[in-house]
């Protein structure tokens, strides 16, 4: 996620330049339809970089096994849309939240280096940033979106997450073509923290044939497999 992180602050980053063209010194945004029109650009560049960075990592968790990706991941509709369709939604998204906050700096009085400063601690998550949260108390107010259940305020987070899904689907897939290519008739799953988790534990508690899914089964999961390459070795049930 490193290189999103970097992406993603490059252009909150060219965004804030852009702000001199409608302020005058330290007073508001002159022209914030301008500026947003502006903003969604630098997010269409950076949804584009996003897709190629996430394109050749989740080629490298295949790769890892020494085995070609039997699907392309970043084509595939999930819940009936792809990787590309959700990444420029969340990228667009992440540009609204960028000019809400460059908004907020502006009419709080903060000068370039100090909107920019506050835009870098805060674009990761946005609306507990430190300027919106002084823009509130100034009545400044600042619209704070909701998308519905499972969808993070924040553009960053979701951004984040839909590019870790695509890699950890490519590996999961590649994973069971690896155990397939070496006769696996089955396989038992390894908790791989010791981070409380219902999932992972309910999966590690029993014997899997190879028509079950493989690790990862949630974002940030650490679980392996373990294969089991002879049907005597079997026991179906809990282990």
């Amino acid at each position: 996620i490193k290189h999103i992180n970097e992406i993603l602050f490059k252009a909150a980053k060219t965004i804030v330049a852009e702000t001199g063209r409608f302020r005058v010194g330290t007073r508001p945004i002159g022209n914030r339809k301008k500026l947003q029109d502006f903003a969604y650009d630098e997010a269409y560049k950076a949804s584009e970089r996003i897709r190629i960075v996430t394109g050749k990592y989740a080629e490298t968790a295949a790769k890892l096994l020494g085995i070609d990706a039997t699907e392309d991941m970043l084509l595939k509709k999930i819940a009936g849309k792809d990787f590309q369709i959700r990444n420029s939604s969340y990228c667009r998204r992440f540009a609204e939240d960028i000019v809400k906050m460059i908004v907020a700096a502006a009419k709080l009085g903060y000068p370039q280096e100090k909107m920019l400063s506050a835009i870098r601690t805060g674009y990761k998550t946005p609306f507990n940033a430190s300027v919106i949260t002084k823009a509130a108390k100034k009545d400044i107010t600042t619209e704070i979106p909701s998308y519905g259940r499972g969808i993070y305020q924040s553009a960053y987070q979701n951004i984040a997450r839909n590019s870790r899904v695509i890699i950890a689907l490519t590996y999961g897939n590649a994973l069971k073509s690896y155990g397939k290519k070496k006769k696996a008739v089955g396989f038992k799953v390894k908790r791989g923290s010791s981070y409380l988790c219902a999932i992972c534990d309910q999966e590690a508690s029993y014997i899997h044939t190879m028509k079950d899914p493989l690790p990862p089964y949630h974002i940030n999961c650490c679980c392996y497999v373990e294969f089991i390459y002879s049907k005597k070795k079997m026991k179906y049930g809990r282990i």
